[in-house]
């Protein structure tokens, strides 16, 4: 992926160190699936979201590529691990959504109980998207992995289903999408100068 190659922005996506690379990335994927699929079924599926899940994730990792393609011309990177960085986003954001409504439908102790299920599994996926952000190499500032790929994926499909899912999400996820954005302007500082240590 460079300018000599644009249409690296979207045949990166396709194309893997070995088969191992390209059996994590799978695995990942089929994770997120199932995550989705889960979620929708548990919480009964919200219908505007079931068509954008199957193509949003590629439309986040190719955008993705675009900024990174931008900021650093000179990184090389590979692999559909943007794919389910964007699945991510879109599974915490569905996640979200379906907690704050569980809770503000809930008037009695009788419909918590019935909800509890649905709580219980939003509660689940947003803790493990959490700590697999916070702990997985993909993401972490510095490894081999072109990290801020992998952070603007799920920062732009988590938006996109958050707009989706309507002006409710929004308002909830204002300071988390401040803070987020904060990080990213940090993170992008702090890649340039790790960058220019790495090139002299």
């Amino acid at each position: 992926m460079s300018w000599r190659t644009p249409w690296g922005i979207i045949t990166s996506i396709l194309v893997h160190h070995d088969i191992e690379h390209f059996l994590l990335n799978f695995q990942a994927m089929m994770t997120f699936l199932l995550f989705y699929i889960l979620l929708n079924i548990i919480n009964q599926e919200i219908k505007s979201c079931r068509l954008s899940f199957y193509f949003s994730p590629f439309i986040s990792a190719i955008l993705a590529n675009v900024f990174s393609l931008l900021i650093f011309p000179n990184y090389t990177s590979l692999g559909a691990s943007g794919v389910y960085s964007a699945m991510e986003g879109y599974d915490f954001a569905l996640a979200l959504t379906f907690l704050i409504t569980k809770f503000k439908n809930i008037k009695s102790l009788s419909e918590l109980n019935k909800k509890i299920n649905a709580i219980i599994f939003n509660s689940f996926t947003m803790m493990y998207i959490f700590l697999d952000i916070l702990f997985s190499p993909t993401y972490s500032r510095g490894s081999s992995y072109n990290s801020f790929v992998h952070w603007i994926s799920f920062f732009i499909n988590f938006i996109a289903t958050a707009t989706i899912l309507g002006e409710e999400l929004l308002i909830n996820l204002l300071f988390f999408c401040s803070s987020l954005t904060i990080f990213l302007i940090r993170y992008v500082i702090k890649c340039s100068y790790y960058l220019k240590t790495i090139q002299a």
